[in-house]
């Protein structure tokens, strides 16, 4: 059984965006239809693997009436089975294809599960061969067997125009029908697996009824995608406008170096470019000083000799009169000052700087002249650069944020002691003292306590040494070590405790008391400083990769704990902006792109068009959301737009 649309058969100039039922497939009903009464549809199994997708193009699925057909899912049917977890799937994407992702997370793995001495380490990779990943070529492979599946020619259904298609017509329904034989055998062997793992009726009536869901909608929906997107393109001005304004005063601190006593901008680049400009031509010199021999009537003016009663009363204010006929034919002064400004034109290179004098960073924001688009200051600016988070001033816990180029996002937390600084920092390197400053202010601002230690001197003798006076302590303690090797037990044991305990005197003057974070990480040098990267709940080495505006950081940005300092009004003004589209910034193309049938009246059920509240201007339809019954191990169904925990704010 096969059946083509018209939109493929026809060849019309255009067809129209919108899908009407007669676009789809006529699965119970004759095609041509509208809609049948329901007691003349039996009771009906669609199997197919990711049936969902199939089901969005089925005719009766989007009658309201509802439909006795039921679909299952060989894909679900897999994951109850002998389904993969997310890791697991990247271990076995590297055991069988060797991805340089998946081989590296597997040496992450085993890595983790050396150091630890509690559970099992990976001793065997049999259950690489008991398992598969979802698509239909690897699940046929697991299941069935023989030979491998041609997958090739689908790349035509994805990329391929209608010609494309017309064109390789045979050989794209051979490809159809030799999937759907390949499900039949993938389900032939599943059934039996599937009703032995999962015996109790609930769970196989459960996936049968999850595989039916069905979304009503009306003109609203038309109307929430056009106002929803309208608001976040006003916010997204808003916030632009915001951003390109904090760049702007940011790039007034070079003005007498204040830039090095700002704890977020300190490390940008601040370079700037001379301004270069052609020497004045001889020629013209000359020209000026022999072309005309006659003095300008302002310099004239300038030269002639005051009346002898202005000299005599040189403090009487002067009437100047009314304006004689020479001054009324003079230029403006305004009109002299653009003259001149208009001759220095040729003394412009032929190609012209991109804003000399102006930091290196803030050239990177701004569009040259010769771009298409231009507009005046940093229009380049936004969410996703680097220097976004430093203009807006970005603080976790009152500390400011830094990037590493190893480690990614993180902040910076001061030493404890004053010595542990290593003495004075010169004025180019990390703004200690302000850090300090801010965090004491962002204290007093949450009611929490003083740290104890910033001020004050350390008095235990450990702490208050440099790092030489420290690695010679060491260094004589291990000469102890050799002198005494043949001493008595109880005199071995006493020097490695005390060796023990200096060791842990050491670390604890690593890392702050007042601070416990994901750090520090003492391979970022920063001279008094310590990096902490961000918590984030992600794993295998991204932590702290991600952009602190990222969707996780949300709940930290509503409880203060990443907040723009005080201060900033365009810094909070952009953080909040960016909290209220961050909704739609990260839905709006799943959401945009959800397949909607409009209804036509003689389509609606009478208990419709005959309700009180049926209006007939107003348009009603129907979205089918493509459920995947059993998405995880615990059969979870998973659907990425309806049946996700993202809320808007």
């Amino acid at each position: 059984y096969s059946w083509c649309s018209r939109r493929l058969l026809e060849q019309r100039y255009s067809w129209s965006s919108h899908l009407t039922l007669a676009d789809l497939i006529p699965l119970e009903s004759p095609a041509g239809a509208g809609s049948a009464g329901k007691q003349d549809w039996p009771e009906r199994v669609v199997v197919g693997h990711n049936v969902a997708f199939d089901r969005a193009f089925i005719k009766e699925q989007y009658l309201i009436q509802g439909s006795q057909v039921r679909f299952l899912d060989t894909m679900s049917m897999h994951m109850a089975i002998s389904g993969l977890t997310g890791f697991q799937r990247s271990l076995w994407m590297a055991a069988k294809h060797g991805k340089r992702k998946g081989l590296q997370q597997v040496k992450e793995h085993m890595k983790k599960t050396r150091s630890k001495m509690e559970g099992p380490a990976i001793t065997s990779w049999d259950w690489v061969h008991v398992s598969s990943i979802n698509n239909l070529a690897d699940v046929h492979a697991l299941y069935v067997g023989g030979e491998p599946l041609e997958k090739e020619a689908r790349e035509l259904f994805v990329k391929g125009t209608m010609a494309d298609i017309r064109s390789h017509f045979q050989d794209l329904m051979s490809y159809c029908a030799h999937d759907v034989r390949a499900t039949h055998e993938v389900f032939q062997e599943q059934l039996p697996l599937f009703m032995e793992r999962c015996p109790h009726p609930v769970t196989f009536a459960g996936m049968l009824e999850m595989g039916v869901s069905y979304l009503p909608v009306n003109g609203n929906w038309k109307r929430y995608l056009g106002d929803a997107q309208d608001i976040y393109e006003e916010l997204q001005k808003e916030m632009k406008k915001s951003l390109m304004n904090l760049a702007n005063d940011a790039c007034q601190l070079l003005h007498e170096d204040r830039y090095k006593d700002d704890p977020w901008l300190w490390d940008l680049e601040w370079d700037t470019q001379e301004f270069k400009q052609k020497k004045n031509p001889g020629k013209k010199k000359k020209k000026d000083q022999d072309g005309n021999g006659k003095a300008s009537p302002v310099a004239a003016g300038a030269d002639e000799s005051l009346p002898e009663w202005q000299e005599a009363c040189p403090h009487t204010p002067t009437d100047p009169g009314p304006p004689g006929e020479d001054e009324e034919l003079k230029a403006p002064a305004s009109q002299v000052c653009l003259e001149r400004l208009k001759e220095t034109v040729t003394l412009q290179p032929k190609r012209l700087q991109h804003l000399p004098g102006h930091p290196g960073w803030y050239r990177k924001l701004c569009l040259r002249l010769e771009e298409t688009g231009w507009v005046p200051g940093p229009s380049l600016i936004s969410l996703q650069m680097r220097v976004t988070p430093k203009l807006m001033r970005l603080a976790w816990d009152g500390f400011p944020l830094h990037y590493s180029e190893k480690h990614g996002w993180g902040y910076l937390v001061l030493p404890q002691s004053l010595e542990s600084r290593g003495g004075c920092v010169s004025p180019a390197l990390c703004p200690d003292r302000v850090i300090e400053q801010l965090y004491r202010q962002y204290c007093l601002e949450k009611g929490k306590e003083q740290p104890p230690g910033l001020e004050a001197t350390v008095e235990n003798e450990l702490l208050a040494m440099d790092s030489s006076t420290i690695w010679q302590k060491v260094e004589e303690m291990s000469q102890r070590e050799v002198d005494v090797e043949e001493r008595v037990c109880g005199a071995d044991q006493s020097l490695e405790q005390e060796m023990g305990e200096l060791s842990e005197l050491m670390e604890a003057r690593s890392q702050p008391s007042y601070h416990h974070g994901n750090g520090p990480y003492n391979d970022v040098n920063i001279p008094g400083c310590w990096f902490f990267k961000l918590p984030h709940k992600a794993s295998w080495g991204l932590l702290g990769a991600f952009c602190p505006f990222a969707k996780d950081f949300l709940p930290q940005m509503e409880d203060g704990t990443l907040r723009a300092a005080v201060g900033r009004t365009h810094g909070t003004r952009a953080l909040e902006i960016n909290k209220m589209i961050s909704f739609w910034r990260n839905a709006h193309k799943r959401i945009s792109s959800q397949m909607v049938v409009w209804l036509k009246k003689g389509e609606l059920p009478r208990v419709v068009t005959r309700h009180p509240d049926y209006n007939e201007e107003d348009e009603y339809g129907a979205i089918l959301p493509q459920v995947v019954t059993a998405g995880t191990i615990t059969r979870r169904a998973v659907e990425p737009t309806w049946l996700t925990a993202s809320n808007a704010r």
